[in-house]
């Protein structure tokens, strides 16, 4: 696999078609002729975007969909719990009968074997990129146990550019005061709290907020935060405080 060259192509690619492309050219170079790129992205709290780049086997997503297999997916729960690629044949000698069924299912549309490298990134994304095929790639998806780093130095790179075509957008400004009132937010302070910290009424921070949910194109503070967050618009900085570890003092000093 010629990975010097799908960086390249990843970091270039500007619409989900480019990532699409250039997943399924790594796919082909690996000979395995299907792959998944999933990913939860916290746009809001109670309801986050669900980004999928669906190499998978025409109608099996749809089917997938209307079974409601996310809720028993074996995949899906193994990726939660490891930062590691693994194999879909380790996971499913232990599994549930739910499991087993939405497994056979899978393999009815040719998912017979697979690995999945789950990832996690710095907006609190999480999700996994999923390489299958139908029995006879067995050999070839057990022949990457050897060479794991084939998909853990790629998929970061995949995953980057997918948040980078997702946020890309017109760029919304913000006064001084709004993204202080925001950055507040951020650190669940409450309305008047934020008052009291900088020095206006709550009625005042409220509509500044309220400023900021219009620009983001949400419907509530909530939903604001989270996109804040998101986008990179309030970011953590250092503050001055001490903490003790076991027998050592830390003292970390704003920059």
């Amino acid at each position: 696999m010629n990975t010097s060259r799908f960086l390249t192509q990843l970091r270039g690619a500007s619409s989900y078609q480019d990532l699409h492309c250039t997943l399924g050219e790594v796919a082909y170079s690996l000979e395995i002729p299907f792959f998944i790129y999933i990913a939860r992205v916290p746009t809001c709290f109670e309801d986050p975007q669900l980004l999928i780049i669906d190499g998978y086997p025409e109608g099996w997503m749809p089917y997938y969909a209307a079974k409601n297999y996310h809720l028993c997916d074996p995949v899906l729960a193994a990726a939660e719990h490891s930062n590691l690629p693994f194999w879909w044949d380790d996971i499913l000698t232990n599994s549930g009968e739910d499991h087993q069924r939405m497994m056979a299912d899978a393999r009815n549309y040719g998912l017979c074997h697979g690995i999945s490298t789950p990832f996690r990134g710095t907006g609190g994304e999480a999700g996994l990129f999923s390489l299958a095929g139908p029995e006879g790639t067995r050999p070839t998806i057990e022949s990457l146990r050897g060479e794991p780093s084939v998909l853990t130095g790629l998929v970061p790179y995949v995953h980057e550019a997918a948040m980078r075509i997702l946020s890309a957008q017109p760029e919304v400004s913000f006064s001084d005061r709004e993204k202080e009132c925001l950055y507040w937010a951020v650190e669940g302070k409450t309305l008047w709290e934020i008052g009291q910290i900088i020095g206006v009424t709550e009625r005042t921070v409220r509509f500044h907020l309220q400023n900021v949910s219009k620009k983001f194109g949400v419907a509530n503070r909530q939903q604001a935060v989270a996109k804040a967050v998101e986008l990179g618009v309030v970011k953590p900085t250092w503050r001055a405080r001490k903490a003790t570890v076991g027998h050592l003092k830390l003292s970390f000093e704003e920059s």
